[in-house]
């Protein structure tokens, strides 16, 4: 495993992002020459991160998607999406009482691992913050992908704020105009309005 080509996905488990929210951060990392993608297959962020990368892999077939488990008895979700699991700290005679211990160490293995953290962090607690802030300790490229998202919303809800504030004149001014009702009013780019709908809009 090439540590410069390596990537590991680190995320707070009740984030809301989908497979295909997520892809297009994956592929721009493809693009950029990453080909491993480590997972721990722990919480949402994590699940649907590994179903991107295999979502990607018949339009890159060279890139690799490994799940690195903490024990021996996880839980996988699917292994089918993965062309590798590995259990990197524990052996297969470790029992379930390494549980605490076992996945800080598996984050740090797989921080070791990769050079290149993609990140959806929205908030200072949790382990995915712990494991977001030995990243940055350790100096990997962060990608945090929660402010790209975010910063798309907000362009987002900037528009339609404005198309808003738009309608809002326009069905003002035009319920100063006196026609027959039912007449019918065309505002470019929103459709027609009948007399009494500008009224109840208003």
């Amino acid at each position: 495993m090439n540590k410069n080509k390596t990537a590991v996905f680190v995320g707070h488990s009740d984030c809301p992002l989908s497979v295909e929210d997520i892809k297009p951060f994956i592929e721009q990392e493809i693009r950029n020459g990453v080909e491993v993608f480590l997972s721990g297959g722990q919480g949402r962020f994590d699940i649907n991160a590994a179903y991107a990368v295999h979502k990607l892999k018949p339009k890159y077939p060279h890139i690799r998607n490994i799940l690195c488990v903490p024990y021996h008895n996880f839980r996988i979700f699917d292994k089918e999406i993965f062309d590798e699991i590995i259990n990197p700290i524990f052996s297969n005679s470790e029992s379930y009482t390494g549980y605490k211990t076992a996945i800080p160490k598996r984050n740090r293995y797989m921080l070791q691992s990769a050079s290149t953290a993609i990140c959806y962090i929205t908030h200072i607690s949790g382990g995915a913050y712990n494991t977001f802030k030995l990243a940055k300790k350790k100096k990997l490229a962060i990608i945090n992908i929660s402010k790209e998202t975010e910063k798309q919303n907000y362009e987002r809800s900037d528009i339609m704020q404005t198309k808003l504030i738009a309608v809002t004149a326009d069905l003002l001014t035009l319920s100063y105009l006196s026609r027959q009702p039912g007449s019918a009013y065309e505002i470019t780019g929103y459709g027609t309005f009948t007399e009494r709908s500008l009224y109840l809009a208003l």
